[in-house]
């Protein structure tokens, strides 16, 4: 089966100056190095990381918002380029995006109605419906009621904001939606309400997702598929299930044992959290070898000078990793 999006090789690396301003000294910051992914139809990918790791910039990549150094990204079997052409403007038609701040992303100058309206303007209904019934119909499927279509984002909750954000992304019936940290910016409270939503809706729909997050949990619950990116490249791929219950690399390990249990004490030496070690590095001067070595716990001399290649543990789970067979054997308990 032919992927709806299909990532090879994709960089995006940005110069930036150096301490020596008099001699223009640059230095290249390798936002995203190399990143290589697929998503089938109707599966939703869930991209974890610390921030700085690349997750936005790879993000905006995939829709074409900024021009990729290198690498290509296919969209239903078609290139996706930065360019801003005509080939462009269809195929965000049916790529569109759920940003982390929902206040951000919205026009504080437009109603509600108003912001979910405009992008069928935009593109041109084709006269099938009227943009503001297509929008109104969009607005109640998202759980937003009539009383709040004529309200400005200032005037709205960010629960409600952001459900404004998915109707306008929805209004189109894109085939991909991209999240980027779509609940990060709520309340805990109304977090689980919009990753409810999003899951009915993904499933209403047929929606193909691109789910980027730092919430293991969440990413549990919605995502079919993990990758798992460290300084710009995916160290750790396959499905949710194989990869959150069998990791084979330790920057995995140590994400998966910082997600809190209800119930459980804090973590203590030996509660099973694994503590990294330091920062980590700067993207503009990378580590020789395996680039996780200097908070690696268990790195080898052979870590530090080596970068590890890409190895196959099963049918869709990989993983660069010299110490992979060790740590994935000891993690299947």
């Amino acid at each position: 089966m032919t992927p709806l999006l299909n990532v090879t090789g994709l960089q995006r690396h940005f110069f930036v100056e150096g301490k020596n301003e008099w001699l223009a000294d640059k230095k290249i910051l390798r936002a995203v190095d190399g990143v290589t992914l697929s998503v089938q139809r109707g599966k939703t990918l869930g991209i974890v990381g610390e921030s700085g790791c690349g997750k936005s910039t790879m993000a905006k990549l995939v829709l074409g918002l900024i021009p990729a150094t290198a690498g290509t990204v296919e969209f239903d079997g078609k290139p996706v380029t930065a360019q801003r052409n005509r080939a462009w403007r269809a195929a965000r038609r049916h790529m569109q995006m759920v940003y982390q701040d929902p206040l951000g992303a919205l026009d504080r100058r437009l109603t509600a109605l108003e912001q979910v309206t405009e992008p069928l303007l935009i593109h041109e209904n084709n006269g099938e419906i009227k943009p503001a019934v297509a929008a109104q119909t969009m607005m109640r499927a998202v759980g937003l009621t009539d009383n709040l279509f004529t309200r400005y984002p200032h005037e709205l909750s960010g629960g409600q904001r952001q459900r404004v954000v998915l109707a306008r992304a929805l209004v189109l019936k894109p085939s991909l939606l991209v999240c980027d940290e779509p609940i990060s910016a709520l309340d805990v409270s109304v977090q689980a309400q919009v990753i409810n939503l999003l899951d009915d809706l993904r499933q209403q729909m047929n929606l193909t997702m691109l789910f980027i997050s730092h919430d293991l949990r969440v990413v549990r619950h919605i995502c079919d598929e993990v990758a798992v990116m460290y300084l710009g490249r995916i160290i750790e791929q396959g499905s949710a299930k194989e990869v959150l219950s069998h990791p084979a690399h330790p920057y995995t390990r140590a994400l998966i044992s910082a997600v809190s249990t209800p119930g459980a004490k804090h973590a203590t030496a030996g509660s099973g959290r694994i503590i990294l070690k330091g920062e980590p590095p700067n993207p503009v001067d990378v580590p020789t070898g395996c680039s996780f070595h200097p908070r690696c716990a268990m790195a080898t001399a052979h870590c530090k000078t080596s970068a590890p290649a890409v190895t196959r543990l099963g049918e869709s789970h990989t993983v660069s990793c010299h110490l992979h067979t060790m740590i994935h054997h000891g993690s299947g308990s």
